[in-house]
């Protein structure tokens, strides 16, 4: 009988020290900070696009969508507001953004995945932030000069120009 107490004792002095070293998971993940701002491009606000702030240092970037005034707030989790404090590399883009599902076109409605946002603001994105822990505010004034990337267009394109089977 002294021996389980003993082992139940060390088991709970095992857990206490885990928890107070910070090596226990916590409930409410990483430490985030409010993030908001507006995105324009070539000065008017951009509505329904996507603002994602990548953590340079890994982990789970944020996620925010502009409003018709072009304003977002960055979210890290449905239910954990803000983005983890250090350097991110910023992406936005309109791609998916305001897909609702439609039977009529397949599922989603017509043109509302396409892509209206210059690379240089999302796939070769070099829009950076550093979220300090205060509250942060980004504005990012877009131009809709440069190339705009459709998503899955090459494969669309290599699919198009696919000579059919022949079976016959």
């Amino acid at each position: 009988m002294f021996r389980s107490q003993l082992v139940v004792g060390v088991c709970c002095i095992a857990v206490f020290v885990f928890a107070v070293s910070g090596c226990a998971p916590t409930a409410s993940g990483p430490k985030t900070v409010p993030v908001s701002g507006t995105v324009t491009m070539d000065g008017k606000p951009l509505a329904n696009a996507m603002v994602r702030f990548i953590p340079e240092a890994g982990g789970r970037p944020s996620f925010g969508i502009t409003d018709a005034q072009g304003r977002y707030e960055l979210s890290y989790t449905e239910s954990q507001k803000g983005a983890i404090l250090g350097k991110h590399r910023v992406e936005i883009t309109t791609y998916g953004v305001g897909a609702e599902e439609d039977e009529e076109y397949g599922g989603a409605s017509p043109g509302a995945t396409k892509e209206t946002v210059p690379a240089k603001y999302n796939v070769n994105s070099e829009l950076t932030a550093v979220v300090e822990d205060k509250n942060n505010e980004f504005n990012f004034e877009l131009s809709s000069e440069g190339e705009i990337i459709q998503p899955g267009a090459e494969e669309a394109e290599e699919a198009e120009g696919a000579a059919p089977d022949d079976e016959t």
